[in-house]
């Protein structure tokens, strides 16, 4: 069984062009540029999320809604502990519920880039920053609304 680390939107980069040079499942190694060009992809891909200047709309269990930026209360960082991995989440506070997407959300990298967009107080490296120590949930608030202004 192999074994899976958690690591940071800042350095998935790096590690992905490294792990390319060695190749994996008995594929040629990627080339440095077919590992930037893979990953700028990733960054780039919307999966089911839709974005206009009011907020984005999603695919949820009950149904595609609305989420609109003005509307977002809170917005919290941090992992889940799925035994071998850890995994990491974005918690979106929305009125009376709680959104929740995590890395392996299609589209996850391109909402990053949104949020920090549309909330510039969201810190750099709050990602790095929830992954250590390993396997704590290091619950961490990114983002809240204060006296009603959208910026926190």
């Amino acid at each position: 069984m192999q074994e899976k680390i958690v690591i940071s939107n800042s350095i998935m980069g790096l590690l992905e062009t490294i792990l390319s040079l060695f190749g994996r499942h008995g594929k040629k190694p990627e080339s440095e540029e077919e590992a930037k060009l893979r990953w700028q992809q990733k960054q780039e891909e919307m999966g089911a999320f839709e974005y206009d200047a009011e907020g984005f709309s999603y695919p949820f269990e009950s149904g595609t809604s609305l989420v609109r930026w003005a509307e977002v209360d809170r917005i919290v960082g941090y992992k889940l502990d799925l035994f071998t991995i850890d995994e990491m989440c974005l918690e979106l506070h929305v009125k009376d519920r709680a959104i929740r997407f995590s890395e392996s959300t299609p589209g996850w990298y391109r909402f990053l880039g949104e949020l920090r967009t549309v909330f510039p107080v969201i810190r750099e490296n709050w990602d790095w920053e929830v992954t250590i120590p390993p396997f704590a949930r290091n619950y961490t608030v990114l983002y809240e609304r204060k006296d009603g202004g959208l910026f926190g």
